[in-house]
């Protein structure tokens, strides 16, 4: 229990401080770059409740996927770090047009 508050602490930090740092750079030359991903974490943070509850089923999903078209065991691609990167992007471009279509229904 110990632990994960400490981890959830630090982590609450290093986005802090990420923030922080963005926000500094965007007011420095690089700022078209940049303000696409401060544009995308304001998003990603505006739906994060939705995020977080879609993404586990997604992920799962996607990881089946992938173990069958690549021949391998589901703890074999998590314990992969570059496909686990595809993965996260996978899981992304799906979750994001479902958070979109979910809350355009929704508004209606």
């Amino acid at each position: 229990g110990f632990i994960f508050i400490v981890r959830a602490l630090v982590g609450t930090v290093a986005m802090i401080s990420f923030s922080l740092i963005l926000s500094e750079l965007i007011n420095a030359r690089w700022s078209r770059c940049l303000q696409w991903i401060k544009n995308s974490l304001i998003w990603f943070g505006k739906y994060s409740l939705d995020v977080m509850s879609l993404h586990i089923p997604v992920k799962g999903i996607v990881i089946m996927l992938l173990a069958t078209v690549l021949s391998m065991s589901s703890d074999a691609i998590s314990s992969n770090f570059s496909i686990s990167l595809v993965v996260l992007a996978i899981t992304m471009v799906v979750i994001v047009p479902i958070i979109l279509v979910v809350n355009r229904i929704l508004k209606r």
